[in-house]
C-alpha cells in the first residue's frame, strides 16, 4: 500500500503561494488598466453579485470586519460606484448596490481578468484547465460543507 509522506506533501504552501501570485498579478493588472486595487475590485464584484447586500453580510463575504468595510463603502459611495440605502424590512439595516457605472466597471474588471488569467495558464494541455478548475470547484464544495 502507498502511503504519503506528509513531509514532502505541501499542498497548503503550494495553496497559498499560488492564490498569492494570482492576487498580485490581479492588482497589478487593475490598478493599470482601471486604475482599482484588487480589494476594490473584490467589494464591487460581491455587492454587483448580490444587489441589496447588507454591510454585514459583505463584511463576512470578505473575511473583513464591519466597521472596516463601512469605512471602505464610504469611498466607494463618493466615487459614484455603490449606491446604499435603507433596508424596508429593517430599519437600522443599510443595504448596498452597484451604480451603473460600478456595474460596469466590476463587469469589464471581471471579464479582463478571466482572459489574462487564462493566458497565463496557456501552458494547460487542451481539456487539462477544465480539470484543474473542476477540481478546484470540488474542493471548495467539500470545504464548505465542513464549514
Amino acid at each position: 500500500m502507498y502511503f504519503l509522506r506528509m513531509d514532502k506533501f505541501r499542498v497548503t504552501r503550494t495553496l497559498n503561494t499560488l492564490v498569492s501570485k494570482l492576487n498580485s498579478s490581479a492588482d497589478e493588472i487593475l490598478r493599470k488598466e482601471f486604475r482599482i486595487t484588487y480589494s476594490q475590485f473584490r467589494y464591487l464584484v460581491v455587492v454587483n453579485e448580490n444587489p441589496g447586500i447588507s454591510v454585514g453580510l459583505l463584511a463576512k463575504a470578505l473575511s473583513i470586519s464591519q466597521p472596516a468595510v463601512s469605512k471602505k463603502i464610504s469611498e466607494f459611495l463618493e466615487q459614484g460606484l455603490i449606491a446604499s440605502a435603507g433596508d424596508p424590512e429593517h430599519k437600522t439595516k443599510v443595504v448596498l448596490r452597484t451604480t451603473s457605472k460600478g456595474k460596469r466597471l466590476s463587469e469589464r474588471a471581471s471579464s479582463v481578468l478571466e482572459a489574462r488569467f487564462v493566458n497565463m495558464l496557456d501552458f494547460f494541455q487542451p481539456g487539462e484547465l477544465e480539470k484543474f478548475e473542476g477540481a478546484l470547484q470540488v474542493m471548495l464544495k467539500k470545504l464548505s460543507e465542513k464549514g
